[in-house]
């Protein structure tokens, strides 16, 4: 009886394969950067269903199996908590589709098959990182090794060639400093690294970066070493200063201590802090002008020629009174003048309502968005443009909202004007402080540039502008698009206006 239940419960979870990896390959393709492409990765999801359902449902019931979904997905850079909770999520919602009798075997032995695959997960990541930071870890301890060859050769020499060193080094015991070169002493303000012994590290860190440092040493002794990481110092005069920097374990006058090594990018700090700024304004003062040119459009050249219009509307009346052979002619010619006069109106209207969005200011985002698709669906051609927004998005601040609304214009423009989509779907969710907006469509594609400065180069200056855009508010960007396989467009942009932002830029393969 038990058999004839595990087998038909077999079957039942086997005929959701294909839904299942394309619900499951969906959710993974966003949450991490994968060379993978989305179709094969439905391919291998589908296979590693099916090995789930063989093993949750055979008999005898031995989850060492599964340790292979937890590997591929490390494999293939799925290796997020996100990439774990979602597979978890969409393995155990799929055994509710059983019957009851299935139902009692298989919750027995659900929660220890997501345990082995969250047990793997987690150990082939920590493992992919260790393999990672290998290369890294191998360097400072040679590096260190030959510092120690030289002490034993020659003590000063080595003490020389520390105090020398381009970078900021200093070796602390229970967070005390016992050495500093000359390059830490000086970054820190003070004339000689004698001055430093003795006192506590934390005497120097910024105080809302204690809780990052601090977890981060205490991590190196099982690790033994860090990665690297920005923190903010405080130099004796008071100043705040950004050194980017990563420490190891070494011994020390027969003594586990820390060697910390750091290097000040305050000068980078600053220049890209006012190179977000600079964008900002940019940003601004293009928008300023919009306004500008569709104000002097509308109050200047639809005026006057609405005005010449109305001038030969009044000719024509005159005309038709006259008498004589040429009256319909020239009828006609001042018929086809006016018509062209009015196509040129409803040109430059088309111009100013692109330069500054209808609604967008007086009723929000939502509204502006649908107002221009309304606007296209009025054209000859327009393809179907289906709409999925979050009526939260309408209250997001001004600027975020304006830029959004471009994105949203620059992607439609293209599909229509370049990919000859017929379909494109556009979501906007505003959800945990920030506003996304995703535009997908069913067009030509294109092959995308491996780095972002040849965008422009290859003539994709509206891709450039989206991501001038959203990085200048402190948003990230993908673009992910393959020669007939469509395009999509995602940005996430952070609802806090004020903030020194830094640039991200993110890109999905495949």
């Amino acid at each position: 009886m038990g058999e004839h239940v595990l087998r038909s419960a077999y079957r039942t979870l086997l005929s959701f394969r294909e839904e299942v990896a394309t619900q499951w390959g969906d959710a993974l393709f966003w949450s991490s950067f994968s060379t993978i492409s989305l179709k094969r990765l439905h391919q291998e999801l589908g296979e590693l269903y099916a090995l789930f359902c063989d093993v949750l449902c055979g008999e005898p019931f031995n989850p060492a199996p599964l340790s292979a979904i937890g590997i591929v997905l490390v494999r293939h850079h799925f290796n997020q908590p996100d990439a774990l909770s979602c597979t978890l999520e969409i393995l155990a919602t799929q055994v509710t589709r059983c019957g009851p009798d299935a139902l009692v075997v298989l919750s027995k032995r659900l929660p220890t098959a997501l345990a082995r695959i969250a047990f793997q997960f987690d150990k082939e990541s920590k493992r992919r990182m260790l393999r990672e930071q290998e290369e890294v870890s191998q360097a400072v301890f040679e590096s260190f090794r030959q510092l120690e060859l030289a002490l034993r050769e020659s003590e000063e020499r080595y003490r020389q060639v520390i105090r020398r060193l381009p970078d900021s080094l200093v070796i602390h015991l229970d967070r005390q400093i016992v050495f500093a070169n000359q390059k830490a002493a000086q970054m820190l303000g003070f004339n000689r690294p004698e001055e430093l012994l003795g006192r506590s590290i934390w005497s120097f860190v910024y105080p809302e970066d204690v809780a990052k440092v601090r977890a981060s040493l205490e991590n190196i002794h099982l690790q033994g070493f860090t990665v690297p990481m920005e923190v903010r110092l405080v130099r004796t005069d008071g100043q705040i200063i950004y050194i980017e920097g990563s420490s190891t374990l070494i011994p020390y006058m027969n003594q586990e201590a820390i060697l910390s090594v750091g290097r000040d990018i305050t000068s980078r700090k600053r220049a890209e802090q006012k190179l977000q700024e600079a964008r900002r304004r940019l940003a601004n003062a293009r928008e300023v002008e919009r306004l500008r040119l569709a104000q002097d459009l509308h109050d200047g050249s639809i005026q006057h020629l609405l005005g010449l219009s109305f001038q030969m509307a009044r000719l024509q009346r005159h005309i038709r009174r006259q008498s004589g052979l040429e009256q319909a002619a020239i009828l006609a010619e001042l018929d086809r003048l006016r018509q062209g006069i009015l196509e040129t109106v409803q040109q430059l209207r088309q111009v100013v309502a692109e330069l500054r969005p209808a609604g967008l200011e007086e009723l929000g985002l939502v509204a502006a968005i649908e107002n221009f698709v309304a606007t296209l669906r009025q054209t000859p051609d327009c393809p179907t443009i289906r709409l999925h927004l979050d009526k939260r998005a309408t209250d997001i601040p001004q600027s975020i909202a304006l830029c959004l609304f471009r994105v949203f214009q620059e992607a439609v423009r293209n599909a229509i004007k370049h990919a000859g989509a017929r379909h494109i779907d556009v979501t906007l969710q505003v959800a945990d402080g920030t506003a996304t907006l995703l535009v997908r469509d069913d067009g030509h594609g294109f092959t995308l540039p491996t780095s972002l400065s040849t965008l422009a180069l290859s003539n994709h200056f509206g891709l450039l502008g989206i991501a001038e855009r959203v990085s200048a508010l402190g948003g990230k960007y993908a673009f992910n698009t393959q020669p007939g396989k469509g395009t999509c467009i995602q940005v996430t942009i952070p609802l806090e206006e004020e903030r020194d932002y830094v640039v991200s830029h993110s890109r999905s393969a495949g």
